[in-house]
């Protein structure tokens, strides 16, 4: 639980969409945790991250490193 303590205490602004956490009598346990998290126009640019798409766009997919692969043998 610290870490999700850190996530809620962060600069950054994250949503927390879904949590599960699953364990066993052994003592494992696994943690799945959804995130979002968005950043200002002027941070985005700064990033060098690809901008968002309009809504009704599809995003471009990067190349598969497979496929680069093939083509540079």
């Amino acid at each position: 639980m610290r870490f999700v303590n850190s996530l809620e205490r962060d600069q950054n602004f994250f949503v927390i969409r879904a949590m599960n956490l699953t364990g066993q009598q052994g003592g494992v346990v696994n943690l799945r945790i959804r995130v979002s998290t968005w950043l200002r126009p002027a941070d985005a640019a700064a990033s060098g991250l690809p901008p968002t798409p309009p809504p009704g766009e599809t995003p471009p997919h990067p190349p598969r490193p497979s496929a680069a692969l093939k083509g540079g043998e």
